[in-house]
C-alpha cells in the first residue's frame, strides 16, 4: 500500500475527511493542550489577544473548546480548529513507515504515538484552495501557531494536502513564521539518509565507477586550492548498524582517508556530526568535488535520488 493511502487512514474513524490547508505535528509521547496554552500560543505566534468562550462580550479573537481535544480559534472572520489526539495519527505507524524511503523520517513516523493538528475550519471569503495567495495567508497564520505549539516531543512536520513532510527540527521555526511557511516540509534540513540494498546492481556500479576513478580524486586533491572542498563518502559500521556518510576530507594517507563527518548519523552511536573519522580506502563508496563550476564524481548520488522517488 502507498504511503498516501495510510496518510488517507490517519484517523481510526472512517467519519474523520482529511484537513486541506493545515499542518499537523506527530509526536513522540501524548500530550493533552489546554485552550490557555492554545490562546498563549496564538499570542506568542501572531501577537493576537484571544479570549475564552467564557468572557462576554468574545470580541474579535476568541477560542471555543469542543471537547476536551478540539478547539475552534476565531480570529477575525476566519476561524481554525486545533485539534490533538493521544493515538498515531495513522491507523499502522509501523507498516506507513515500511512505505518511506528516507532513514530519519521513517524512524520517526514509526516512533509517533500522538498528533496535534492545525487547520483552516472557515474562511472569510469562499472557495479558498482555489486561491494560492490566499491559501498561502492561511498557512502564515497556521504556521507560528504549529510552530509555538511544538516541542520536544514533535517528531514529524506534516502538510496533509500534498502529503510532504520533514522531520522536525528548531530550525524550521523560522520557515514556519516566514511568508511561505509550506518551505518547512520541503526544505532539507539534513542530508537525506535513504535505504538501498547492498546488492542493488545500480549502487554496484556506481560504487565501482567511484573506486576506478580515484586516481582522478587522489590527483585533484594534491592540487587543491583554499576554497576547494573535497568529499568522500564511506561506510561506517557499529555491529549490525551500517550507515554510509559523506565526509570532508582534510588528508589522504596511504590507505587511509582522514576528514570530518558531514552529516549525522541515524543508528550509530560512536560517530557524530563533525567528528573527525580515519577510513580505510576500502570503505570508499563515492566521492565529490568542485572543479570550477563543475561538479566531479557522485556517482552514487543519482542512484540514491531515483530510489528515494521510487523509480
Amino acid at each position: 500500500m502507498g504511503f498516501w493511502l495510510w496518510l488517507r487512514s490517519r484517523f481510526n474513524s472512517d467519519s474523520c475527511q482529511m484537513p486541506r490547508v493545515a499542518f499537523v505535528l506527530l509526536l513522540r509521547h501524548p500530550r493533552n493542550l489546554t485552550s490557555t496554552e492554545i490562546v498563549d500560543a496564538v499570542h506568542r505566534g501572531l501577537g493576537l489577544d484571544v479570549l475564552t468562550g467564557v468572557d462576554e462580550p468574545r470580541g474579535t479573537h476568541y477560542i471555543l473548546s469542543q471537547g476536551q481535544s478540539t478547539h475552534i480559534v476565531q480570529l477575525g472572520h476566519s476561524s481554525y480548529l486545533v485539534r490533538h489526539a493521544n493515538e498515531p495519527f495513522m491507523a499502522d505507524p509501523a507498516a506507513a513507515a515500511g512505505e518511506i524511503s528516507e532513514l530519519r523520517l521513517r524512524r520517526a513516523v514509526a516512533a509517533h504515538r500522538a498528533w496535534i493538528s492545525v487547520e483552516l475550519l472557515r474562511a472569510s471569503h469562499p472557495a479558498p484552495v482555489d486561491d494560492p495567495e490566499r491559501v498561502n495567508g492561511h498557512y502564515q497564520t497556521i504556521g507560528p501557531i504549529i510552530a509555538e505549539l511544538a516541542d520536544d516531543d514533535a517528531l514529524v512536520l506534516l502538510d496533509p494536502e500534498t502529503g510532504q513532510m520533514n522531520v522536525f527540527d528548531p530550525s524550521l521555526d523560522d520557515t514556519l513564521r516566514s511568508p511561505d511557511p509550506r518551505r518547512a516540509v520541503t526544505s532539507s534540513m539534513k542530508v537525506p539518509v535513504v535505504a538501498i540494498r547492498d546488492d542493488d546492481p545500480r549502487m554496484l556500479a556506481a560504487v565501482k565507477i567511484a573506486r576506478d576513478r580515484w586516481p582522478e580524486f587522489v590527483a585533484a586533491f594534491e592540487v587543491r586550492q583554499p576554497s576547494q572542498t573535497f568529499s568522500v563518502k564511506v561506510r561506517l559500521a557499529e555491529g549490525m548498524h551500517v550507515e554510509y556518510m559523506w565526509v570532508s576530507v582534510s588528508a589522504l594517507e596511504g590507505d587511509y582517508i582522514y576528514g570530518r563527518l558531514d552529516n549525522a548519523p541515524v543508528e550509530l552511536r560512536n560517530a557524530r556530526l563533525g567528528g573527525r573519522v580515519r577510513v580505510p580506502l576500502t570503505d570508499l563508496n563515492d566521492w565529490t568535488y568542485l572543479d570550477g563550476k563543475n561538479v566531479r564524481g557522485g556517482f552514487t548520488i543519482e542512484v540514491l535520488r531515483k530510489a528515494r522517488e521510487g523509480k
